[in-house]
């Protein structure tokens, strides 16, 4: 299914602008959406095809009729379009990353582009018209707003990206600013990417991020934060899903003291693709932030054991409109290991992404040395799909790491 927009505005040749080139573009060739401007100022039934007149009550400036208006959505938008209609306003609701995914979801949208000081309001109420704001601030008209709306529901449609998962790691999708980024030169002017990002342990890599993603939220936007605690008092966190010997539960301040205490042991840390130094020992800040950092994602568990903290498991990268995600799960006990507490963990959370979570397909990584984790999600149901060849360097050598995943038809006939 195509998106289709039909844009209402003063000024047609102002479309598609930018959205002519790069991804949006391709897609606008493809087919994938579509764009069709239409003037207002057709529909205009006097001899100087007016559009506007002053304002009641006195003011400055001019307001578009409602007659006018009116007569150009039942035009482009008649009865059984079930496309949304928008009023780009700078008194309407912020536009979200959350209500963007919503509109590529659906078949297209009708955007009003304003002018002058504003549209009548019976035309708003008599049209059910959304009012949406890019921002703070005020323009010369709606036009510029429209692109900037249909640029990012565009870039999210299926396969306009070339990598589904691209769009999932970026700012806001997460509720979040996003981490910051680097590329090769190792070295630029005396800068060096941190050392983690070149270390292939992909648990200590997304821990990174998360804590770099969480630290400029919170000195750049920490109104992010408050409405993500105005969630969580709302009962937002994930649910608390309880198997025969283990419980998955949101994480809380007192798990602080228990991943401390369970460290580093060197076995599990090389299964994660890293290597333990001599004295390299687990401080509290790391557990602190470990802890803060499941708090704040929200679809992170903790796996209870026998009433106390013994690992994790994230469902990450999550695509609400292609339904799909990424397992982790790292259990951090080495005399736990191997009691199926881990499988009964992955099993538990399929279920729920599956069945509550209405995905249709969760993947995962996994080194290709650490061969107890893979029978382990083998025996969940996991098939080997690929590799991803010497992607980490551990002792001294090279090691692929391997792709895995299961489908919810599969899940559903285990």
């Amino acid at each position: 299914m195509s998106f289709r927009a039909t844009i209402l505005t003063l000024y047609p040749d102002m479309f598609p602008g930018h959205l002519g080139l790069s991804l949006a573009g391709r897609a606008l060739e493809r087919g994938d959406a579509s764009i069709e401007p239409v003037n207002i100022r057709d529909f205009a039934t006097d001899k100087h095809r007016s559009v506007d007149d002053t304002p009641a009550g006195g003011g400055a400036g001019m307001v578009l009729k409602p007659d006018v208006l009116a007569t150009a959505i039942d035009a482009v938008s008649p009865e059984g379009d079930m496309r949304p209609r928008l009023l780009m306003s700078p008194r309407g609701r912020p536009l979200t990353q959350a209500r963007v995914r919503e509109l590529a979801e659906g078949p297209g949208a009708v955007i009003v582009c304003g002018r002058f000081e504003g549209v009548d309001q019976r035309v708003i109420e008599a049209r059910g018209l959304e009012e949406v704001s890019i921002g703070d601030y005020v323009l010369s008209g709606g036009e510029p707003a429209a692109l900037i709306l249909l640029d990012a529901v565009i870039r999210v449609l299926p396969g306009v990206m070339g990598n589904a998962a691209s769009g999932t790691h970026e700012s806001f999708e997460t509720g979040m600013l996003e981490h910051p980024h680097y590329t090769r030169p190792q070295v630029f002017e005396g800068r060096e990417i941190p050392a983690v990002l070149a270390s292939g342990n992909h648990k200590a890599v997304d821990e990174w991020r998360a804590a770099e993603s969480l630290k400029l939220t919170r000195a750049r936007r920490p109104d992010l934060l408050a409405g993500q605690s105005a969630k969580e008092a709302r009962g937002k966190p994930p649910p608390q899903l309880q198997g025969e010997q283990i419980l998955l539960r949101p994480a809380r301040e007192q798990d602080v003291a228990d991943r401390l205490a369970l460290g580093r042991d060197r076995e599990i840390v090389q299964m994660f693709g890293s290597e333990l130094a001599e004295n390299d020992s687990y401080s509290r800040s790391e557990a602190e932030r470990f802890i803060d950092g499941l708090r704040q994602h929200p679809h992170a568990w903790v796996i209870e054991h026998e009433g106390r903290f013994l690992g994790e498991i994230r469902l990450d990268d999550i695509d609400r409109q292609h339904r799909r995600a990424r397992l982790a799960v790292g259990l951090f006990d080495p005399g736990k290991l191997g009691q199926g507490l881990g499988r009964e963990a992955i099993m538990l959370v399929l279920k729920h992404a599956f069945a509550k979570m209405r995905l249709h397909r969760v993947d995962l990584r996994v080194l290709s040395y650490n061969t107890r984790a893979i029978r382990c999600y083998q025996a969940c149901g996991f098939r080997e799909e690929g590799r991803e060849r010497q992607a980490a360097l551990v002792g001294g050598k090279w090691h692929d790491d391997v792709i895995m995943g299961i489908l919810a038809p599969e899940f559903r006939a285990a």
